[in-house]
């Protein structure tokens, strides 16, 4: 496909991260000792790689993380606020089904955050709310 047809733009995977329970904060990879054989361990999640720059049909999306969750999943974080316009919304949702079209067995869902119960799509929004909008998103 020509490049001035593509739907997503090349972008940069920068300093990867991981969530340490102790500082309750993402905290670079580089500073813990032996990252490799603590994530091995179970005493560390995978690192997260923060996506820069990644724009969908010309529209940047708000910062995005990315993780390799096991053999079969991976997933996307975001921190939630008012740059979540409608516009970018429907930049993530052609997003992810641009990935779901390369990796044709891929279930795209919603996990929420983990925290409180509410979905990654906002307090509002739940893990079924998210499934019915990303579908009707692809069928139109």
């Amino acid at each position: 496909m020509p490049s001035s047809t593509r739907p997503m733009k090349a972008c940069l995977a920068v300093a990867a991260t991981t969530w340490r329970e102790s500082a309750q904060d993402d905290v670079p990879i580089h500073t813990i000792e032996n990252p490799v054989r603590r994530v091995a361990d179970g005493d560390l999640p995978m690192p997260r790689h923060d996506l820069d720059d990644l724009a969908i049909e010309g529209l940047r999306l708000p910062a995005l993380s990315v993780a390799i969750e096991d053999a079969n999943a991976v997933s996307f974080d975001c921190r939630m606020g008012p740059h979540w316009r409608p516009h970018v919304l429907c930049a993530y949702f052609k997003f992810l089904n641009v990935l779901q079209a390369m990796a044709k067995n891929a279930k795209v869902d919603n996990a929420g955050d983990g925290n409180d119960g509410a979905g990654a799509m906002g307090e509002a929004s739940s893990d079924r709310e998210f499934g019915i909008h990303f579908e009707a998103f692809v069928r139109r």
